[in-house]
């Protein structure tokens, strides 16, 4: 029996893998700061990541495995004393518990391609990205993530008992999640205001949370896997996606084209004072053309998505759009 420990334990993807443990007879513990939806045949350690190093011992000692998947999406005031505070904690409470039950340890960070950042000039630009690609991370969630890979690549360095695995992954989606863009692009298209910017050449950057977890999984106590980064995609056509999602809500696939540069211009002189439908950041994520390498962890891991990523989205639009949800 494999003794896990996992914060974010009731999250998205970190109750994903609480369940696939359980299932797999594992011992399980999970970091919460509240106990209000108890998880069936896992330990709730409740307390917080900026807990003392005694009080996150109980999360940390005598176990085999750690992921490391809680994280603040939303509050960007909170992300830098949740990501890397949080994970300074962390790691002074596996320095602590080593010292007593003198143990090998393996971490898995759930991390982000973000780290990577987007092109230099232009998103149109093509681009290749594998984990050879330097870091290159803006906003506060992507730098304080970014930040956090960099302290645990540190630890391992200055503690050899001390074993890693960073995984990266695109945009995630899968059924469970509260929002997404996925589901804001729908509805676009279900109203029948998508657009296509310029052309059709960019690039979706989405892998199913089930792929994710697997890859996560996989990595356990290989030591093929110890201090080191993987992508994990499944990328697609941007065009494909769409004609996806409007084949599974039954409606005419978009063919409207804007061009670029008069959009971007309306967006940065009529934005400042009127509530567009769309926005700089989401004109770059729309004619992004960055591909994103999973070649490494096909090698390493001999991991593989499940299935084509049209067809997981297929059946989420499915899901998130049904008689009962709308």
């Amino acid at each position: 029996m494999v003794k896990i420990a996992i914060s974010g334990g009731t999250g998205f993807i970190g109750k994903k893998l609480v369940q696939l443990h359980l299932k797999m007879g594992d011992e399980v513990r999970y970091l919460t700061r509240t106990d209000n939806q108890p998880i069936i045949g896992a330990s709730a350690v409740i307390r917080d990541l900026n807990s003392t190093t005694d009080q996150l011992l109980p999360l940390l000692s005598n176990c085999d495995v750690f992921y490391h998947c809680a994280g603040e999406l939303k509050n960007e005031a909170l992300m830098h004393s949740t990501h890397v505070q949080g994970t300074i904690n962390l790691l002074h409470s596996v320095e602590k518990a080593h010292s007593k039950d003198k143990k090998n340890f393996h971490w898995i960070q759930l991390s982000s391609c973000g780290g990577y950042g987007q092109a230099r000039s232009r998103p149109s630009i093509a681009r290749y990205v594998d984990e050879n690609t330097q870091d290159n991370p803006s906003g506060v969630y992507e730098c304080t993530k970014t930040e956090v890979d960099k302290l645990i690549i540190n630890f391992a360095k200055q503690h050899d008992w001390f074993k890693y695995t960073i995984i990266r992954p695109t945009n995630v989606f899968g059924d469970g999640m509260r929002s997404s863009a996925i589901k804001r692009i729908a509805q676009m298209v279900k109203k029948r205001l998508f657009f296509y910017i310029t052309d059709k050449n960019s690039i979706a950057n989405f892998v199913h949370v089930d792929d994710v977890v697997k890859a996560m999984v996989l990595s356990t106590n290989q030591s093929k896997a110890y201090n080191q980064t993987f992508i994990v995609s499944n990328d697609c056509k941007f065009s494909d996606m769409i004609d996806t999602i409007a084949s599974a809500l039954q409606i005419q696939k978009p063919n409207w084209i804007v061009n670029e540069f008069l959009l971007r211009n309306l967006v940065n002189l009529v934005g400042k004072w009127i509530k567009l439908p769309i926005s700089s950041t989401q004109i770059d994520v729309m004619t992004r053309q960055t591909y994103y390498s999973n070649q490494k962890i096909r090698n390493t891991l001999d991991w593989s998505p499940s299935t084509s990523v049209l067809v997981q989205l297929k059946q989420y639009i499915d899901t998130i759009f049904n008689d009962k949800n709308g």
